[in-house]
């Protein structure tokens, strides 16, 4: 994983700009939608694990939505404060898989986004993840996952991560999961695709 964080970290200000371009509703619209059904948007809690920029936490925090916002890339979360500073949201930096200062803030969550995030680490590493999330979400909770196909950037890790697996974690907490279809790369990048699935937890 470390390599993946200062990869980013070294590109922080280029994926920014990048990053930036793209609308939440536009690239996550079942998250998107998701919140903006949140019946009591007040008393919701909604953690975006790998923030990067904050490009999305920003967004749920316009909806009047509280956010955590954690990612392992210093550098990405100055960029984050600096162009999406908003009161609703806590930028915090973490390291996954072992999320020990999220779960030192003692807050659970109702709604977990991890965006472009899951695929960084293998196996083992995602395991020891789902472990270590257990104490951060509340009853009837929902995973909304994106996941990478295609070629890997330079100086990035990233692993297939199966839908059975996903299936199996959903079930294993009394839940269920939804495929909510394989869509292309919202910046055209060649051969790039993306998973999305969305976890309901009970």
């Amino acid at each position: 994983m470390n390599q993946n964080i200062n990869t980013y970290g070294k590109q922080a200000s280029t994926l920014a700009a990048s990053y930036n371009s793209l609308a939440t509703p536009d690239i996550l619209p079942d998250f998107a939608q998701h919140i903006l059904g949140l019946p009591d948007k007040a008393a919701s809690r909604v953690l975006d694990l790998g923030c990067g920029t904050g490009r999305d936490a920003f967004w749920v925090a316009q909806q009047g939505v509280a956010v955590v916002a954690a990612d392992g890339a210093p550098e990405m979360l100055v960029q984050a404060r600096k162009d999406h500073h908003h009161y609703l949201i806590n930028y915090i930096e973490d390291a996954a898989p072992n999320l020990q200062n999220l779960n030192q803030l003692g807050i659970q969550y109702d709604t977990v986004l991890m965006g472009a995030f899951l695929f960084h680490f293998d196996a083992a590493e995602r395991q020891e993840l789902y472990s270590n999330m257990k104490s951060l979400l509340r009853d009837n909770s929902k995973l909304f996952i994106t996941l990478r196909h295609g070629p890997v950037p330079e100086g990035r890790i990233m692993h297939s991560v199966p839908l059975q697996e996903l299936d199996d974690l959903a079930k294993a907490h009394g839940g269920t999961s939804q495929f909510h279809g394989n869509k292309p790369d919202p910046l055209n990048r060649p051969g790039v695709s993306w998973d999305h699935v969305c976890l309901n937890l009970t």
